[in-house]
């Protein structure tokens, strides 16, 4: 029976373990300042199991004879984590053995996977040791160039190119870089893969210092949000915390979550990120000679999940959530700022990546400039109508609910146009029912600072009466109506006419004002005109 392993060296005389007896970790193993582990055996840090995670935790020195193995499988990830400004260092000696990966691959889907290590694909061994052939196992790379050239929003098939019987004599999957993996079915018990080091990566993989990753800024003919794409790997053995990256720019991450069938993220600028070992995320590069720096300050033991990061930045940011009854869930973020533009950019703004899983939830929200956005920045002035999008795959009831809150805003008013209804997110969530559906043009979040008790949607919760930008808007009228608009002591300050569903116009008063719509739409609300 296998059990459970917790080391901890204070400064003792050398730990020799036998070459006949390797050291499985199922623990914590930890190596402290001035400790010395040598290892005749070889070292495998296992995955989670019935005895636990393997994590080695060094602030000492590691000699390997034999080489490390590390396990990863769904739940969790082996970790080594070499706390190098603190004295940790793993030593190799000349004839030790592989450094590898073994993870198990069931069939019936994709797996995302990065590695710290280039690979040969010639040199992928099963359990039992025999070469992994070409019919058995697949495996894609993401081609950013293709998006660039021809475009693409989603990170569907398209842009997945797998290699060819013949890549698999030449080509190595490169350390630090993102791929995705898929085992034939007919191995229904799963295949186990393991992934070793080429000689010349070996020493570096253990490395815990900062690493830094050069980022590609593919181009083409194709609209901004589909250039610069990045698919990259954490480069340590530990789990890596993304607060503690620099790229020069704030910077959202992308990546793939199982649990609710689509693509996740996290904005660098307002939220934390641990990122597991041997787990790939997207991003997307701003321009030129940039890299995005791992530095080990980074590293850690926690696999938590995303959370909220403290800030100094001048922005106000809220989350917002759409979950079905089952396991179909998505979200955006909307950040207001004095400094932000509304039109996208890369070095605010985070475009949706869209789940290739047709039956998946997924939410959005639009630019001034008309781009499918998970995080949107926008520009903090008066209020702000934001058109959401929304595409669902099955029938089912659905609740939209802010997941965070900054608690400085007055009101986040959801608008579904559909039932005429308005919802304000920050007392309430808002359930619906519906088919498959998808849409841009359904929900609306209104967002004011202004003092409770000015409206911000008319009083029908169809026609929409806000300001924007210095601006009247009035949506969801017809050609004809009538819009008229009085100050505090009633005196009528404009008048015009609409000739479309839309209207908008500068009015010389600022301050609260009334509007009221007449004609084939009646409806009237109070807003503020800064």
């Amino acid at each position: 029976m296998k059990r459970k392993l917790t080391l901890l060296l204070l400064g003792l005389a050398p730990c020799l373990l036998s070459a006949q007896s390797p050291v499985g970790v199922y623990g914590p193993m930890n190596v402290s300042s001035g400790g010395n582990l040598l290892s005749q055996g070889t070292v495998t840090v296992n995955a989670n199991s019935s005895q636990g995670t393997g994590v080695i935790y060094n602030k000492g020195t590691i000699t390997l004879q034999k080489g490390v193995s590390f396990y990863s499988n769904d739940a969790s990830s082996a970790v080594l984590l070499n706390d190098y400004d603190n004295g940790g260092t793993v030593q190799l000696t000349a004839s030790a053995g592989e450094v590898s990966l073994h993870k198990l691959f069931l069939p019936g889907g994709w797996y995302y996977i990065s590695l710290p290590f280039n690979v040969k694909l010639s040199d992928l061994k099963d359990a039992q040791g025999n070469t992994v052939p070409y019919d058995s196992f697949r495996v894609r790379y993401y081609d950013a160039q293709n998006r660039a050239s021809n475009g693409s929003t989603s990170g569907a098939s398209a842009n997945w190119k797998s290699y060819t019987a013949a890549d698999y004599a030449t080509v190595s999957l490169n350390a630090n870089q993102g791929y995705i993996v898929m085992v034939n079915p007919s191995f229904t018990q799963g295949l186990e893969v393991t992934f070793p080091a080429t000689v010349d990566a070996k020493l570096n993989a253990l490395y815990s210092g900062n690493k830094s990753i050069a980022m590609n800024n593919p181009k083409g003919a194709s609209l901004l949000e589909d250039q610069g794409w990045n698919y990259l790997g954490n480069p340590h053995t530990a789990n890596f915390n993304m607060s503690n990256t620099t790229t020069g720019y704030p910077a959202t991450v992308y990546y793939w979550s199982t649990a609710i069938s689509n693509y996740d993220f996290a904005d660098l600028e307002a939220e934390s990120l641990t990122v597991r070992s041997f787990t790939p995320v997207f991003m997307q590069a701003a321009g030129e000679g940039q890299s995005f720096l791992f530095k080990n300050t980074g590293l850690t033991l926690s696999a938590a999940n995303p959370g909220l990061r403290s800030t100094t930045s001048s922005f106000s940011f809220f989350k917002l959530g759409l979950n079905g009854t089952g396991s179909y869930s998505d979200a955006c973020n909307i950040s207001l700022g004095d400094s932000y533009t509304g039109d996208f950019r890369i070095m605010e703004d985070g475009v949706k990546m869209f789940s290739p899983v047709e039956e998946a939830a997924q939410l959005w929200s639009v630019s001034n400039d008309g781009k499918a956005l998970c995080v949107n920045k926008l520009s903090e002035k008066g209020t702000s109508i934001i058109p959401l999008g929304v595409s669902l795959g099955i029938e089912d009831d659905y609740t939209i609910s802010l997941k965070s809150n900054p608690g400085d805003f007055e009101q986040v008013m959801l608008i579904d146009k559909e039932t005429s209804s308005s919802t304000d997110l920050l007392t309430d969530s808002y359930t619906f029912h519906s088919g498959v559906f998808s849409s841009t043009d359904r929900f609306y979040i209104s967002i004011s600072r202004v003092p409770t008790g000015i409206d911000r949607v008319s009083s029908d919760g169809k026609v929409l009466i806000y300001a924007q930008d210095g601006m009247l808007k009035v949506d969801n009228i017809a050609a004809g109506d009538n819009i008229s608009v009085y100050d505090v002591s009633g005196r009528m300050v404009f008048s015009g006419y609409s000739t479309a569903e839309s209207y908008s116009a500068s009015v010389s008063v600022k301050g609260v004002l009334l509007v009221k719509v007449s004609g084939t739409s009646n409806a009237s609300a109070k807003i503020i005109v800064r």
